[in-house]
This record gives structure tokens, C-alpha cells and sequence, in this order.
């Protein structure tokens, strides 16, 4: 693929937690998707993304997970047994794998009523 550039506004998302949250209650995974419609920004042939993430530790590097898949389709949220090892129909991919640097969160709202996930990831500021 010629560019792996992405700059998409998620159109949905779901979100699973952890039957067994790390010590800082984080934990779980999630599937969002983008909308590639122009102006967003992606691979040309392509009309959404998939992002799949998992947090399987507070400290992120070489635990947690970031996937993505391009798609044809539309933005579409893949099912919830979904989990990112395989590409669903009309999408290809997964590129990425574990995280080499930053953190991934999967966490509860305040309310604890339902999950929360946040649509980016960063990895640490490095100052000189």
C-alpha cells in the first residue's frame, strides 16, 4: 500500500471490558471505525478503516495492541466476538501488532454505566 496515512472521524465504536481489570481498572478491548469519505484522509480505494485495540497492561509497550484494517465498505463495526486476528469481509489487513512504545486504555465511564474508549493513542513525549 503506496500510503498508510489516516485522518478519518470515527463514525462508530464498541467497546468490551476486562473480566479482570489491571490494578489502575483499565482493561479490555475495542473496534472503532472511520468514515474515509472525502476530506478524510486514506488510502485511495478505500471508503473505512477498522481500528482494533486491546489493553492488557497499565504499563501499554509490548502488552497492548493496535490493529487496522481497510476497507470498501462503508464504516461498519465488525460483531462483538471480533477480535482483530483476521480481517472481516471486504477489508484487508491487519497491519500493526503489539505496541513497541505508549499505552492503550480501555476504561470505564465515571459512572461505571458503560465503557469509554479514547480514538487516539500516543506515545510518550521524548524531551532532549
Amino acid at each position: 500500500m503506496a500510503s498508510r496515512h489516516v485522518n478519518a472521524p470515527v463514525a462508530l465504536m464498541q467497546a468490551a471490558m476486562s473480566g479482570s481489570p489491571t490494578p489502575n481498572g483499565t482493561g479490555g478491548s475495542a473496534a472503532m471505525s472511520a468514515d474515509c469519505t472525502p476530506p478524510a484522509e486514506c488510502p485511495s480505494g478505500f471508503n473505512s478503516v477498522i481500528v482494533y485495540v486491546e489493553d492488557n497492561a497499565d504499563s501499554g509497550a509490548t502488552f497492548d495492541v493496535f490493529k487496522i484494517f481497510f476497507c470498501t465498505f462503508g464504516p461498519f463495526l465488525p460483531g462483538p466476538t471480533f477480535n482483530g486476528s483476521t480481517a472481516p469481509a471486504s477489508c484487508i489487513g491487519p497491519e500493526g501488532n503489539t505496541l513497541r512504545t505508549g499505552n492503550i486504555q480501555v476504561r470505564q465511564t465515571i459512572t461505571g454505566s458503560s465503557a469509554s474508549v479514547p480514538t487516539a493513542a500516543r506515545a510518550p513525549l521524548r524531551l532532549p
